[in-house]
């Protein structure tokens, strides 16, 4: 292990531990300085991140959703999952493909629009960060079985 000065591409300077072979330290300390240093990336990624949030939040209001209830910072990313998930819902329900699958899960028209319903009305943002990496189906499965669940409590 060494430690490299480096002038990273952002201009700032800094200072690093390379590891690996010795004959690789150099090409890796180059790849290093081709970039920003570390705090112009975490600035960046911040910035990236909250652009994202802004536009997922536009969306949300020109699609009428619900507010989002948490933190400031849950709402934020939420939003931007929210819609990451409600994009790829749309596609794989469009998807004629896919229809043979849902069905065999006992997903048809009637518990897919109910579903998407439940989803529509969802305002927890602990809600949506949690299932941000679920596949389509068990969060339209999930759905559905709040669905029907809340129609035998009522």
């Amino acid at each position: 292990m060494a430690w490299h000065n480096l002038t990273y591409a952002c201009g700032h300077e800094g200072r690093e531990q390379i590891l690996g072979p010795v004959n690789n330290r150099a090409w890796i300390a180059e790849r290093s300085a081709a970039g920003l240093c570390p705090d112009c990336y975490k600035e960046s990624q911040n910035k990236r991140r909250e652009e994202e949030n802004c536009k997922a939040a536009e969306a949300a209001a020109k699609q009428g959703l619900k507010n989002l209830v948490g933190t400031s910072k849950q709402i934020a990313y939420a939003e931007t999952c929210r819609q990451k998930l409600l994009k790829r819902i749309e596609q794989y329900i469009t998807d004629e493909s896919k229809h043979s699958r849902l069905h065999r899960y006992g997903l048809y028209q009637e518990n897919i629009s109910a579903a998407n319903e439940f989803l529509h009305q969802q305002t927890s943002a602990g809600w949506w960060i949690d299932n941000r990496e679920e596949t389509v189906l068990d969060v339209l499965l999930k759905a559905a079985s709040a669905t029907n669940n809340s129609e035998r409590e009522g």
